[in-house]
């Protein structure tokens, strides 16, 4: 690999990545896994530090996991496995779509989707065509060891809490998350919040694990299912017909997150269980849908892996990338 601007900066700083992730108030003791996922995975494939940085600075950083694109202002960012809210810009927020902030300079080594990289395309900047969540490779980092004791495992959306805690606490007028006595062992609630530190985000992914089948408002919720080869559904808020869903179709029917992510892929369509967030769910309806409509995702990501911006310390055809217990002292 030919050295880059990102290396040089790494080597400066005694082996530290800076990196941005949205991991919000450190005064707030958890943290959402989605995001955190971030400095894992690079943590993992660099087996170097992780060091936070700013989405707004004049220095050179990276960016991975999350939905954070149009966040950047200013110096150089490389991108690798990054999505873009396509409506927003930190510019001028009047203005309903991306700017290009001044000063910036983006480097995009790979995109979580195709209309991600629509996104740069329109402010004239190229991205090559390598897609994927950098989040799929966890099972490589944290391979599934537990044992299957939920039927359904419902992932919330940070959105839908009432509290930022890691026992799920959705708001009491979204009777769609109601379960009742009889399908309290069958189908649990996760929320996606954990606390600050590697093991509990374990501890979290587990729970995922955990369940024979997902359905999740949550971007990741669904895309760690996948990534596990678990049966899973995207869970949708409108009435409707619940259905595959082709991620190109701009009805609104997919949050713009899922439809980046699965654009890229080569399986024909989403899962979307269509669940107004003020109506009951049946439960065996809904099981029946994922058994009935979900298929695996049969990428494997090698072009992602192979984008990544700085050199591995891991072997790209192993299954298992083995003992990573240096991620327990990962600050999250």
């Amino acid at each position: 690999m030919e050295s880059t601007d990102l290396e040089d900066i790494v080597e400066r700083t005694g082996g530290g990545i800076p990196l941005c992730w949205s991991r919000g108030s450190r005064k707030i003791p958890t943290t959402n896994l989605g995001d955190s996922l971030s400095p894992v995975v690079v943590a993992a494939l660099s087996g170097l530090r992780i060091d936070w940085t700013p989405a707004a600075s004049a220095q050179t950083r990276m960016a991975a996991i999350g939905t954070i694109g149009q966040r950047f202002a200013g110096g150089t960012v490389h991108y690798w496995g990054t999505g873009f809210d396509a409506k927003m810009n930190v510019v001028d927020p009047s203005v309903p779509h991306y700017l290009l902030p001044p000063e910036t300079r983006l480097v995009p080594h790979a995109l979580r989707g195709p209309h991600s990289r629509a996104v740069l395309a329109r402010v004239g900047i190229h991205a090559p065509q390598i897609y994927g969540d950098p989040a799929w490779f966890m099972p490589r980092i944290h391979p599934s060891t537990v044992a299957k004791r939920a039927e359904l495992g419902v992932v919330l959306h940070i959105s839908e809490t009432t509290a930022r805690t890691p026992e799920p606490a959705p708001y009491p007028e979204f009777a769609r998350y109601h379960i009742d006595d009889a399908d309290s062992g069958a189908v649990k609630l996760i929320s996606t919040y954990h606390n600050r530190d590697y093991r509990s985000l374990t501890g979290k992914l587990d729970e995922l694990l955990s369940c024979k089948r997902i359905v999740s408002t949550g971007f990741h919720g669904m895309v760690l299912a996948d990534a596990y080869r678990i049966p899973c559904a995207y869970f949708a808020l409108e009435e409707g017909e619940s259905r595959l869903v082709d991620p190109w179709d701009h009805s609104g029917v997919l949050d713009h997150r899922f439809a980046d992510f699965y654009a890229g892929c080569t399986r024909p369509g989403v899962p979307a269980y269509c669940q107004p967030r003020l109506h009951l769910t049946d439960w065996t309806k809904l099981i029946r849908f994922i058994d009935d409509m979900w298929t695996p995702v049969e990428d494997r990501f090698e072009d992602l892996l192979s984008a990544f911006p700085l050199p591995r310390r891991v072997d790209a055809a192993r299954v298992s990338w083995g003992n990573m217990s240096a991620l327990e002292s990962l600050p999250l």
